[in-house]
Formats: structure tokens, sequence, C-alpha cells
């Protein structure tokens, strides 16, 4: 079981999304400093689906620069899909009664954010 690199998942874009952004250093906001998440502990991805994600990962970077607004119809779908497989993914944990806490430390991210995806079921 191989992991996608961390670049996979906008780590890598985030990084450099203010480099060459038109805003001087003086006017843009203080960023935000994140509190640090302990990803080791995360669930693995299966291979087959990390390779995948990094080949879309790539294609739509690649279609960004090329065909912007495609771009942003494909990372619509994207979400949309995430959205609904996330509800539907967590909604399956809820039922088999897994809590927040432990959600959090398999996913790699915070309780809140691991609370916020099962309640989102609720409301599905």
């Amino acid at each position: 079981m191989s992991e996608a690199p961390a670049y996979a998942f906008g780590l890598r874009a985030s990084a450099n999304r203010f480099r060459s952004s038109p805003i001087s250093a003086s006017t843009r906001a203080p960023s935000r400093v994140p509190r640090p998440v302990v990803r080791e502990a995360a669930v693995p991805l299966p291979g087959p689906l990390a390779a995948l994600l990094v080949e879309m990962a790539d294609q739509l970077t690649a279609t960004a620069a090329d065909a912007p607004l495609a771009a942003l119809r494909a990372a619509g779908v994207l979400e949309r899909i995430a959205a609904r497989v996330s509800r539907a993914a967590a909604g399956a944990l809820c039922d088999d009664g897994l809590s927040a806490e432990a959600m959090a430390t398999a996913l790699g991210t915070t309780h809140s954010k691991a609370l916020v995806l099962l309640l989102t079921t609720q409301d599905g």
C-alpha cells in the first residue's frame, strides 16, 4: 500500500499560492497559523486510489493553466462527488457508532472537523 505524496492533495499548491499573487505582502491579511495535526496515525489510502488522486491533481493543475474555466467546472464536479461520498461514508461510520475522537485520529484531523463530518450526515 503506497500513499500519495502530500502535494497531491493541495499541500504543494497552498504553499505556493501567494507567490504569484498580485496583492503585495503589505496589503495581504496576516495568515492564520494552523495548529499541527498528527497525520502519521491517519488511515492510509489504497494504492490505486492514491495514484488516481495524484493523476487527477496533475491533470487539474495542467488544465487550470491551459483552460481555467474547464478546471473550475471539473473542480465543481469533484466537490459534488466528494461531498456525496463523504456524507455516505460518515453516515456509515456514524451508524456503526464511531466517535468523533476515533474518526479524528483515523483521518489525522481535528476533533472539531470530525464532529462536523458526523453532524453533516444528520442534515442530509
